[in-house]
């Protein structure tokens, strides 16, 4: 399990794996000074480094609200946007 907290203002996003047989914890990192209003995670899932396809990749918000979700593609990959930074 990896979990890498971060924010900014006290905001913070987790984003949880949902897999058959494991929960992957991981957090989004917080975005850089700069005035942005809208942020995305996205990244590869792999096991045994191969991708993993149609796990579902939830973004939760610091409160508990699920902010985003998107499902890995064949090459493991998703993206969540439209996130607030």
């Amino acid at each position: 399990m990896k979990s890498i907290m971060g924010g900014r203002a006290g905001i913070s996003l987790l984003v949880v794996l949902l897999m058959p047989a494991a929960l992957l914890l991981m957090a989004a990192k917080a975005p850089s000074a700069k005035a942005q209003t809208e942020a995305t995670i996205s990244g590869t899932v792999t096991a045994g480094g191969n991708p993993v396809e149609e796990w579902r990749v939830i973004a939760y918000g610091a409160d508990g609200s699920i902010k985003g979700s998107d499902r890995t593609n064949a090459s493991g990959r998703y993206v969540i946007g439209g996130l607030e930074a």
